[in-house]
């Protein structure tokens, strides 16, 4: 595999991650608070609605970082150069960690420009 395809890979998994850590955690809260039986937690439609959940935060998660990319490349602070060239993303972007997870969501090389 490409080294852009394992970080894509690897973006995709620790973002699915994150997300699974934040709804297990409302998941307690949730139980704790509510009182809700166990056995809603135990049933297949729970686990559908759970998988539906975390596609939908990671398509929406990854569309924020896109809108952080475009924020950025209209501000200058990053400069797209087009397919094929690796974008130059400033180290001083206000949104610097989302546009650099939107490019290896997207499978495009970067450098960073010191400012």
């Amino acid at each position: 595999m490409s080294r852009t395809t394992v970080e894509m890979l690897r973006a995709y998994l620790v973002t699915a991650s994150l997300l699974a850590m934040c709804m297990d955690g409302a998941i307690v809260i949730v139980a704790l608070v509510v009182h809700v039986p166990d056995a809603v937690f135990e049933g297949s439609m729970f686990r559908l609605v759970a998988l539906t959940m975390l596609v939908a935060c990671t398509v929406a998660v990854k569309l924020r970082a896109m809108r952080a990319f475009r924020h950025a490349v209209k501000g200058r602070t990053a400069i797209d150069a087009g397919i094929g060239c690796p974008v130059l993303v400033d180290c001083s972007c206000p949104s610097f960690g989302l546009v650099i997870l939107y490019l290896r969501l997207s499978r495009r090389e970067f450098l960073v420009r010191p400012s």
